[in-house]
């Protein structure tokens, strides 16, 4: 080959090589620039709020999940009525978990802060409420 073609052909592969350089410099300045704004973005919207855990969570079989703070007196109405297999109680409390709608009926007694299974009380569980708040 030709020295002027072999300088030519240099030229052209370093100036592809310049190009993939400044190509994945660019790729992590933009980068950089976009994590910053994030990061700022976060820091203006004032401390982060904890994630708040609901007083109790119900699971049934296939693992679905129901969570209140809140007891509730039919089940049946958020679609929950008689699945529940799994309670796990939050916050400090005990709360009752009744085999009848409006808080009636036989009941299981949870808590304060324990998660287990219903055993017989398994897809029987039609309402519950706060043991301090449950009618008398």
């Amino acid at each position: 080959m030709p020295d002027k073609q072999v300088n030519t052909f240099s030229r052209i592969k370093a100036m592809l090589n310049l190009n993939k350089q400044l190509t994945a410099l660019a790729l992590l300045t933009l980068s950089s620039v976009a994590g910053t704004m994030l990061t700022i973005s976060n820091a203006s919207a004032g401390p982060k709020q904890p994630d708040t855990v609901k007083d109790v969570t119900l699971k049934d079989q296939s693992g679905r999940e129901f969570s209140s703070n809140d007891g509730v007196a039919d089940l049946s109405k958020v679609g929950f009525d008689n699945k529940a297999v799994f309670a796990a109680v939050n916050n400090g409390q005990a709360w009752r978990f009744y085999d009848g709608k409006n808080f009636k009926g036989e009941f299981i007694q949870i808590g304060p802060d324990q998660a287990q299974g219903l055993g017989k009380f398994s897809n029987k569980v039609s309402s519950f409420c706060s043991v301090g708040k449950c009618p008398k």
